[in-house]
């Protein structure tokens, strides 16, 4: 099964470019649906946020990221912080519980000079 993807790019600052995608690996016990831009994960399946950060389109090594990932009553269920490798990018993978709580949850991403923040749905099959 081919993962889904949410991509999300926006320009942050004049100097620095932020690229955040959302993909889920599929697994036994999860799923994702993608329609009218909205990604939807069940519960039990495993998110993989993948952050790349570049500025003037030379990618930021070494650059710490912090990844919190908060469900829809502002529950931390992921939180983590990595430094970009040398494509200035960092990988983080969570797997949603298997009694998920239904609804919106956000993907907090910080950075220097920069913070982005991307969602999407848990429901149940």
């Amino acid at each position: 099964m081919k993962p889904h993807t949410m991509l999300v790019l926006a320009v942050l600052t004049a100097a620095i470019v932020y690229i955040a995608t959302l993909e889920l690996v599929p697994q036994r016990g999860g799923g994702a649906v993608q329609g009218g831009g909205e990604l939807t994960f069940t519960p039990g399946g495993e998110v993989e946020v993948t952050v790349c950060l570049e500025r003037e389109g030379e990618p930021l090594r070494n650059s710490w990221t912090a990844v919190e990932v908060r469900d829809p009553n502002e529950t931390v269920v992921w939180i983590d912080q990595l430094l970009t490798d040398k494509k200035g990018c960092v990988v983080v993978k969570f797997r949603l519980r298997s009694d998920a709580v239904e609804g919106v949850y956000k993907v907090y991403v910080s950075a220097p000079e920069a913070r982005r923040v991307v969602e999407f749905r848990v429901k149940r099959g």
